[in-house]
């Protein structure tokens, strides 16, 4: 059902039957408002595709990875992870980014802003995503659970770390994971698929661990026995 921004109205089947109403009801208001939301465009194209965030609608396919997105625009901005752009510079020391929002978190390092403050240590961040993160110091929180031994962890880079050290297996299944994600040539739609894919290369780890170089794939490894038992080149990439 969509709603009317102007009354108490809640009841219109579809988006016609909404704007008919404020046509009627509301003369002079808006006509080009989202029926879920409340957000108003200038036009009614705009409002459409604003509406394909409600509707989940995804349409825009990464030829890559496959991901999917609502806008045209999200799908530009990630590819740049694939093609390696980075069109936006920093005027202060020409550092380069392939997004607006990472330049602009970039420029607190020049300004050294610090505009969000901790209400219990009174330490500033830049970001009101550090202080966030910040804030588990203080509340315990530990949203990460490693999934091999179910310990919890504050920061995602502790149960990497754990994980590296605790799980070497786990660890290298992970990172062969991600570089199949990133071929060109990936025909998994997202990383579950192809862990469920490979999972029973696992199920054995083996005991001996030193760091080298694949002589399949050429990717240098911290656990090279583990490594080539579950590296998708080791007879060529017929996984693909």
């Amino acid at each position: 059902m969509y709603i009317c921004p102007y009354c108490d109205r809640d009841d219109f089947p579809t988006l016609d039957d909404q704007r008919a109403h404020i046509g009627d009801a509301h003369p002079g208001m808006g006509l080009n408002v989202c029926g879920v939301c409340k957000k108003s465009y200038s036009s009614r194209g705009n409002m459409v595709t604003h509406m394909k965030i409600h509707a989940g609608e995804k349409t825009h396919v990464c030829t890559v990875c496959n991901s999917r997105f609502v806008y045209q625009s999200y799908l530009t901005t990630h590819m740049r992870i694939h093609t390696g752009e980075k069109p936006h510079s920093c005027k202060t020391c020409g550092a380069r980014f392939g997004q607006t929002g990472t330049l602009k978190d970039h420029m607190l390092v020049h300004t050294r802003e610090r505009s969000h403050v901790c209400a219990v240590c009174n330490k500033g961040f830049g970001r009101l995503q550090n202080l966030h993160k910040h804030m588990r110091v203080h509340t315990g929180e530990r949203r990460y659970i490693c999934t091999a031994c179910h310990n919890r962890y504050g920061y995602s880079n502790t149960l990497k770390s754990h994980i590296q050290n605790c799980h070497p297996y786990l660890y290298e299944m992970n990172s062969v994971l991600t570089s199949m994600m990133k071929q060109p040539e990936n025909r998994f739609p997202d990383f579950e698929h192809a862990k469920n894919y490979i999972s029973d290369l696992f199920s054995q780890p083996p005991p001996v661990n030193r760091s080298g170089r694949c002589p399949h794939c050429g990717e240098t490894v911290n656990h090279l026995e583990l490594h080539i038992g579950i590296c998708p080149w080791r007879q060529g990439p017929s996984w693909q």
